[in-house]
């Protein structure tokens, strides 16, 4: 690789499975409440014009709200393959992670 950039992750997982995966490594129930999209996307859009308004100033957290919103995935398989790494199941990573916190 030559000056390019890798966006490194597992697998993909939807925002509920992670949700899943924290509660089942935390030993603890998962508690859920179904909400529309349309009140995440306003405040997205609300944050990055807040954002663009102080000009910078205020940081733009529009991009998160999106990302949390819906279900964005990363592909590992180019850094896996130029670095030959292998990555490890990211529900698991996400259950054990938090079981090796919960224990400390």
């Amino acid at each position: 690789m030559n000056g390019g950039v890798y966006n490194v992750a597992g697998g993909s997982l939807s925002v509920r499975e992670m949700a899943m995966a924290l509660a089942e490594g935390a030993h603890v129930p998962l508690r859920s409440m179904w909400t529309p999209a349309w009140p995440w996307s306003a405040a997205a859009g609300l944050a990055h014009l807040a954002s663009r308004m102080t000009g910078g100033r205020m940081p733009d957290y529009g991009r998160t709200l999106e990302v949390f919103s819906e279900n964005a995935t990363v592909d590992a398989s180019r850094i896996a393959r130029d670095l030959a790494v292998e990555f490890r199941d990211p529900y698991r990573g996400l259950v054990e992670s938090v079981g090796d916190s919960a224990a400390k």
